[in-house]
């Protein structure tokens, strides 16, 4: 699966390349390559594009409808993707300079604006493709979900003091609506509402489990999350568990220590013996189990196997997660 996921991101990219040398004409002041850059810098397999197109294979949709709101997509989430780094004053995503360090802030906006135009663009070319009693629903569930990540990104700079279930709030925004959607696409052209609810929710798990496993990476490899005083899954288990013991101003004090190794050292040792990272992996593994019990009722054969493969993945995923971080 995943060198399905690996091959497919290389013709994604192809694909997002062709799309916007075709329409240059629309950002003259920048170039094709102006543009690629954050492409290529904010994502890595395009799996949002990837599910679009997959599952519209499955099921028997045009190339050209699930290519071009694939496009739509990817693209706004590119966007999202320099916005957010803008407003962390991030120099770094991927192992890669950003685009806001590499053109500038003002730069930065113009091409996240660019984006969002195309990629508005690049679904509204397709539109008249939806079913007429469809179309409606199928645009303001595209608006919806965009919207969604906007005020997930909002909302996790509401500081590291929240609620695990404010936690999950925030990655359903960030990544359960648009992933929903992502999966329930191809379907609600098809006409075919029940396998959509169905795939609605597959869809809302899967974007929880990956945004629950990317705060889980940040924790392991650096808490830049919660020195951003930023929203994350692990250090929202830590400080509930810290708050019971009336002990959670020891998170302010390591937030802003002057010593930054000897503050990492202190959180990490914290997240281990308050079992915040233990937590944070069962929860993981809810979504999961709730994610499976989902696939038993779609009795497609051929899409069952690709979730299913898709789950196996991510799971695996888990498991690297769980034996590292406890380690």
């Amino acid at each position: 699966m995943l060198s399905i996921i690996t091959g497919d991101a290389i013709l994604m990219t192809s694909i997002l390349e062709d799309y916007l040398v075709k329409t240059h004409d629309t950002f003259q002041s920048f170039t094709v390559e102006d543009l690629l850059y954050p492409i290529r810098n904010c994502s890595q397999f395009f799996e949002r594009g990837f599910l679009i197109r997959k599952i519209g294979g499955l099921l028997q949709v045009e190339d050209l409808i699930c290519n071009n709101i694939a496009i739509g997509v990817e693209l706004q989430m590119t966007a999202s993707f320099v916005l957010d780094d803008i407003i962390d004053n991030s120099y770094l995503r991927n192992n890669k300079q950003t685009t806001f360090a590499n053109f500038g802030r003002n730069d930065a906006m113009l091409i996240s604006n660019i984006l969002t135009l195309l990629s508005q663009n690049a679904i509204a070319s397709v539109v008249h493709y939806f079913p007429p009693q469809n179309r409606r629903l199928i645009l303001n569930k595209f608006q919806q979900a965009f919207v969604a990540v906007q005020s997930g990104q909002h909302y996790g700079l509401s500081g590291y003091k929240l609620k695990v279930t404010d936690v999950d709030q925030i990655a359903n925004l960030k990544s359960g609506q648009l992933l929903s959607l992502c999966c329930s696409f191809s379907s609600r052209i098809k006409n075919q509402d029940i396998l959509s609810l169905n795939l609605d929710l597959f869809g809302k798990y899967l974007g929880i489990l990956l945004q629950h496993q990317n705060d889980i990476l940040d924790c392991k490899e650096s808490f830049n999350d919660f020195f951003n005083n930023q929203a994350n899954l692990v250090i929202s288990h830590l400080y509930e568990r810290l708050l019971l013991e009336d002990n959670q101003k020891i998170l302010d004090e390591i937030l802003y220590s002057k010593d930054k190794d000897s503050a990492i050292i202190q959180l990490s040792y914290l997240c281990s013996e308050k079992d915040a990272n233990e937590s944070a992996i069962n929860y993981l593994q809810r979504y999961t189990n709730a994610a499976h019990e989902v696939l038993s009722r779609i009795t497609d054969k051929g899409l069952n196997r690709f979730l299913f493969g898709l789950l196996e993945l991510i799971t695996a995923n888990n498991s690297i997660y769980s034996q590292s971080i406890l380690a």
